[in-house]
């Protein structure tokens, strides 16, 4: 019975709904609903929802239509035959989720326009952990089991596996049921699922093959046709994303980690397991009162959601993690760069990497900086800062979170420089010491994907507003002079200011009542945060407080205390400031501004600051994100022409030994304005702008460079082959998907494409080849593509060019 129900979803990818409407007349039109997760459902107060139920919500807005949801009773292998008998006898009048196929339309009218699209995905268990989205290097010998009728799909998925280069196994079953048994009890890893029909406890890892879904309508009906037909036209015009919104409502992948009943036994069953962290690496890992900075958060949060029991053994040194690594039993070491010297004498296995950073040159400003302390990246950034202080002449790569962290101390580090000019990318990962216990690194690796880049940010952000402590003799050390000469003047004049305090004790406590009642007074008449901070007594008096301070009303010795470490620096510098802070109160992100005001006594000192503290989210919301509207293409909501610069220039910076820039325009697109109109056009570039966003990931730069010229840029290696077959796809799809309705004036794309390399590293270089490829692509008659071979060739005619070149053997291909 599934293998039948299979055949039916090919048709109706096992979601379609029916819905009664009626019309302005009171005419009752019919529409099928079976309950299907994601599509068409029925919450716990009984309560329509899903994707088509929010689409046809959108379309009862140009009709009028109203809705009533009509089911059938049995499975929904049942209810789906049921209600297509009933679409072909006309007992119902639409019907939704509908593939498109010519001898379906000979039983069912179809509207002009799709609704959504489909995708076919790699599916497994949600609670595998040794399978990971979009892991491809890791992928080598998933078996994935199989049925009759996935012909099509097994190709394709062979496609897909040679594009991003892991290797599979296929399993064949005879009936459904049977591979639903398998995923089950792991005699296969993966199937073949269809992302918004996906069988309940599976999880997405990968996604490929999209199909057009449309609602079928009951045989000679005219008006409804034409109904339908009106209200999707003018949906696509007004809320061309709507789509795609539906979609990440309803279908989006769900990231988040969770962990089998297995591996907690696993977890449970490593006791305590032994952690190297080395020292000095603030503040990505570092000791100070115990290990602390972004690793070990990022341990403690996997501890809170694992159970995970560890031990962190800290080494000194560079020498010491050595000793410590090959004399101890140590499972795990946190914090490895991608390029240490480490890697090249001790085994270990790295997991995903979860913190991306820069490595810059540093170096002592009195010397020539000829010589390096090291050409392998050294890691321990506190001991080679210190090195650099006394040898001159000497220069090293070091972090750049690091280095910014540890020059904070300006005193100290006062000759120490850095080369922003030089800049290279790392990587820090765990690495697995003990081979035995390579389980845990996928449990480890799975945790590490799962984590969203605001919850990354959330870690860095913690630990990079924790400034670190100096003591007393690092500063000694450095001002030597300067606290003998200034403590020879401070015994001279102490006799003189401590007189001149006695003198001003007076006033002084007049000026404080007075400030004390204007500071209560102002308290109660705002819905603010006030808060008086005492210099002398080192003392936090807190009025009215519902954003900050735990609810307390004073806080003695605040200098002292871990929390709000920004508003500490604020008070010291003694200063008038202000500063916005993003802060959760009551289970909600918000924007808050901190305003200080520091009084000061007839001498200048500073003896109290006041401040508060306001809501100004919204202020602050609508400014990033009229940011971000200025980055957006206004008719496509594709980036314009600058923000895909800046973005393709940074990710070029962080790695420019990969990078493909993509660079098409529309061929005869002037012809669809002269015949069709303008607004026509309009709505062809939105459906391409619509396509491009479907078919490239989400991490591709995908911009509008204006007119009929678009421009995509995707950050990741791939061999010349590779992108043979993409972009054959590309063109392939793009004309059935979107240019086919515009056949007669024969649109289509030419395409150009480039390269990053060590050579070619910048926006700009990679421009102008692309731009000579999709030049090379025109001449060969459109609708196709070239591959820049590096040169930048404009010529018309290679006829009288006595240059063998690729240009030349494609030209001359295409006559």
């Amino acid at each position: 019975m599934k293998k039948w129900l299979f055949i039916i979803s090919m048709a109706f990818l096992m979601f379609t709904n029916i819905v009664v409407v009626h019309a302005d007349n009171n005419q009752v039109i019919k529409v099928g609903y079976p309950i299907q997760r994601g599509l068409t459902e029925k919450d716990k107060k009984g309560n329509y929802v899903g994707y088509t139920v929010d689409y046809l919500e959108e379309i009862k807005k140009y009709t009028g239509w109203e809705y009533e949801f009509v089911e059938v009773d049995g499975d929904l292998n049942q209810q789906i035959s049921t209600l297509l008998e009933m679409l072909k006898d006309g007992e119902i009048d639409i019907l939704g989720g509908t593939v498109y196929s010519d001898e379906l339309a000979k039983i069912y009218d179809y509207p002009g326009y799709p609704y959504g699209m489909a995708y076919t995905t790699l599916a497994v268990n949600e609670g595998n952990a040794e399978w990971i989205s979009d892991d491809f290097q890791n992928w080598n010998g998933i078996k994935v089991g199989i049925y009759p009728g996935l012909e099509r799909r097994e190709k394709e998925l062979e496609k897909f596996a040679n594009l991003n280069g892991f290797s599979y196994e296929l399993v064949t079953f005879d009936e459904y049921d049977e591979l639903m048994q398998a995923m089950e009890d792991g005699t296969v890893d993966a199937t073949l699922q269809v992302d918004i029909s996906m069988h309940k406890g599976f999880k997405s890892i990968a996604k490929f093959l999209p199909v057009p879904y449309y609602f079928a309508i009951s045989k000679n009906n005219s008006t409804l046709i034409r109904e339908i037909n009106s209200a999707l036209s003018n949906i696509n015009s007004a809320n061309p994303y709507l789509q795609a919104s539906l979609y990440k409502k309803y279908f989006s992948v769900n990231n988040t980690f969770s962990i089998s009943e297995e591996n907690k036994e696993y977890i449970k069953s490593l006791g305590i397991i032994k952690v190297l962290m080395l020292d000095g690496n603030a503040p990505i890992q570092y000791y100070n009162q115990g290990p602390k900075g972004i690793s070990v958060s990022y341990l403690e949060k996997m501890k809170e959601t694992t159970g995970l029991q560890y031990e962190i053994i800290v080494a000194k040194d560079y020498e010491d993690c050595l000793k410590k690594l090959k004399e101890n039993d140590i499972d795990l070491m946190i914090g490895v760069p991608d390029n240490c010297i480490l890697l090249s004498e001790i085994d270990m296995t790295l997991s995903l990497p979860y913190l991306k950073s820069h490595q810059i040159l540093v170096s002592n400003k009195k010397g020539d900086g000829k010589e390096d302390v090291n050409k392998d990246f050294i890691y321990n950034t506190e001991q080679v800062l210190n090195y650099l202080r006394k040898n001159k002449n000497e220069t090293a790569y070091l972090d750049a979170y690091c280095t910014s962290f540890y020059l904070q101390n300006k005193g100290k580090y006062a000759e120490i420089v850095t080369d922003i000019n030089d800049v290279n990318s790392i990587q820090y990962s765990i690495g697995l010491v003990n081979k035995d216990k390579m389980h845990l690194l996928s449990i480890i690796n799975s945790y590490l994907n799962s984590v969203t880049n605001e919850q990354k940010q959330e870690i860095i952000y913690e630990n990079l507003v924790n400034h670190i402590d100096y003591t007393l003799v690092d500063f000694l050390k450095v001002y030597v002079w300067q606290i003998s000469v200034v403590g020879l003047i401070l015994v001279c004049v102490g006799a003189l200011l401590y007189g001149r305090s006695v003198r001003i004790k007076s006033s002084m406590m007049r000026e404080i009542v007075l400030q004390h009642k204007r500071f209560n007074e102002l308290s109660n008449l705002t819905d603010e945060c006030l808060f008086e901070y005492s210099y002398e007594k080192d003392y936090l008096l807190i009025q009215n407080d519902k954003i900050m301070f735990d609810h307390r009303h004073e806080i003695k010795h605040y200098m002292t205390n871990n929390q709000y470490g920004f508003l500490k620096d604020m008070i010291e510098k003694k200063e008038d400031s202000s500063r916005n802070f993003l802060m959760e109160v009551k289970n909600e992100k918000r924007w808050y501004r901190i305003i200080l005001k520091v009084i000061k006594n007839e001498n200048g000192v500073a003896t109290y600051a006041l401040g508060k503290i306001c809501d100004v989210n919204r202020e602050v919301s609508e400014h990033y994100a009229l940011i971000e509207k200025s980055k957006r293409d206004a008719l496509t909501n594709l980036l314009n022409r600058a923000a895909a610069q800046d973005s393709i220039n940074t990710l070029l910076e962080m790695d420019s030994s990969k990078g493909i820039l993509i660079m098409f325009d529309v061929d005869n697109f002037k012809s669809v304005n002269d015949y069709l109109g303008h607004p026509t056009g309009d709505k062809l570039l939105k459906e391409i702008s619509q396509f491009i966003d479907q078919f490239f990931r989400q991490d591709d730069v995908k911009c509008r460079l204006g007119g009929d010229e678009f421009l995509i840029f995707m950050h990741t290696s791939m061999s010349v082959d590779g992108l043979t077959e993409k972009l054959e796809q590309f063109i392939l799809e793009a004309n059935k998907m979107v240019f086919d309705q515009y056949k007669e004036f024969q649109v289509s794309i030419s395409i150009g494409a480039a390269f990053a390399s060590q050579s070619v590293n910048t926006y700009d270089k990679l421009y102008k080849k692309v731009d000579a490829a999709m030049y090379v692509a025109k001449l060969g008659g459109k609708n196709g593509f070239f591959i820049s071979d590096g040169t930048e060739c404009m010529r018309h005619e290679c006829i009288g060019c006595k240059r063998h070149c690729k240009r030349s053997e494609y030209l001359a291909s295409k006559k």
